[in-house]
Formats: C-alpha cells, structure tokens, sequence
C-alpha cells in the first residue's frame, strides 16, 4: 500500500468517527430510559445496560431490544433465544454504570456489582430481584441493523413489582 493510499484510509476512518460522533450527538439530544437486560445460556449470565429498546406491538406483545453485534450479551441471546428487559430506578446508577463498563464473559456481573437475582417464571434466564418491573421475552426474530442486531421478543411474562407505583413521562403537546 503505498503513502497515498494510508493517507486516504487514515482520513476516511477519521471522518468516519466524526461522522459517528455527530450522528450520537443528534440522536441524544433527549434521554432515554436505560434499561437493564438479563440472559443466560447453559452456566454463562450477563447483564448489560443499554436505551436502544422499544414496544412494538400489544398482540402479540413484542418487545425489541438493539445489541451492538458479536459482544457477549449478543452470543448468549443468539444461543439461549431469550432476554429479560428490566426497569430499574435511578437509584442503581452506579451499579447500571458499572455493568456497562467491564465485560460478563470473564467476570460475574451480578457478583462484581452487588446485583441479586431470581428466576424467570416462563423462561431460562435471571431477573433483577431489585427491578421496577420486567418483561420476559423469547426471540422470534432477529434483524441485522449495520452493527446492531434487533432482537425482537415475544413477551410471555410481564410483572410489575409495585403496583402503584406512579411513573412520570414528560409529554409536549404538538400544536
């Protein structure tokens, strides 16, 4: 390769990370609510926080979540074909900070970070006993998104751990 061709691959990277970082710039101009998925397969569990997640229908109850493709989280869903979405309060920032940043495939999460856990009613993967509420979801398909993959679930057990809890969602009226 010759000094004009690493020049032009070298630039190309960078204005591809700049491009990246306009387009998360955009895209976070308002928060999203992080939510924390749970899975296991065989004597493998994670726990990963992300806000790419996303209703998709009542009936049947879809829920789509949205995995950067080939991390660990990723391969247990692939393998396992299920996922729990757990709401969590701000109160576990710390701890919903510090999932994101080491990696379950050589560590245990819940362990490391003090997250308790329980048993899924319907299928073969932990919840967060400290959860809000949770939706327990087998995968009935998977989409390819560039470096994402969208998992979208079946929600086959829903549950709600304080019933009257109120929950506030900004709204703005559209005029």
């Amino acid at each position: 390769m010759n000094i004009f061709s690493r020049i032009k691959n070298r630039l190309s990277k960078m204005f591809f990370r700049f491009r990246k970082a306009e387009y998360m710039r955009v895209a976070y101009l308002s928060p999203r609510q992080v939510v924390l998925i749970t899975t296991r397969f065989g004597d493998k569990e994670n726990v990963l926080p992300i806000d790419w997640h996303i209703p998709l229908s009542f009936s049947p109850k879809l829920y789509a979540i949205s995995l950067e493709s080939k991390n660990f989280s990723y391969d247990l869903i692939q393998k396992s074909k299920c996922f729990v979405v757990n709401f969590v309060s701000a109160e576990l920032e710390k701890r919903i900070i510090e999932s994101g940043r080491i990696s379950g495939k050589e560590t245990d999460k819940f362990e490391t970070i003090g997250l308790e856990k329980i048993e899924a009613k319907k299928i073969n993967s932990p919840v967060l006993k400290d959860s809000l509420g949770y939706l327990e979801c087998k995968v009935i398909d998977t989409i390819i998104t560039g470096d994402h993959t969208l998992f979208i679930g079946e929600v086959v057990h829903e549950e709600i751990s304080e019933p009257n809890m109120q929950l506030y969602h900004i709204t703005k009226d559209i005029k």
